[in-house]
């Protein structure tokens, strides 16, 4: 396999490299697509103000994810992760501080 990639013209394995990275850019922006599923869900704990800020969040990280998808695909990866937190510490701080409660 090695051999085979070391006689390859470096043009062909920059467009290989860049199509991995295109495939792993759309995984990411799957997945925040199915963390917006539980955006949805949020509204069973959080009030209406809350899920105001939660939907703004996610859109906002929706157009960065497609900004990534187009500039650095690999990044979009991170969004999801992203989006998963700030849901799930925006819960537990609404819990805590503002007494959110299903």
């Amino acid at each position: 396999m090695a051999f085979h990639a070391a006689n390859q013209p470096s043009g062909q394995r920059h467009v290989s490299r860049h199509a991995f990275a295109v495939v792993l850019g759309w995984i990411g922006l799957i997945l925040h697509i199915l963390v917006g599923f539980l955006y949805l869900a949020a509204g069973l704990v959080a009030p209406l103000y809350g899920i105001l800020f939660f939907w703004a969040a996610w859109i906002a990280l929706t157009v960065l994810a497609v900004h990534l998808l187009q500039r650095r695909p690999v990044w979009t990866l991170v969004v999801p992760v992203a989006a998963a937190l700030i849901l799930f510490g925006g819960i537990a701080i609404g819990g805590e501080l503002l007494g959110w409660r299903a």
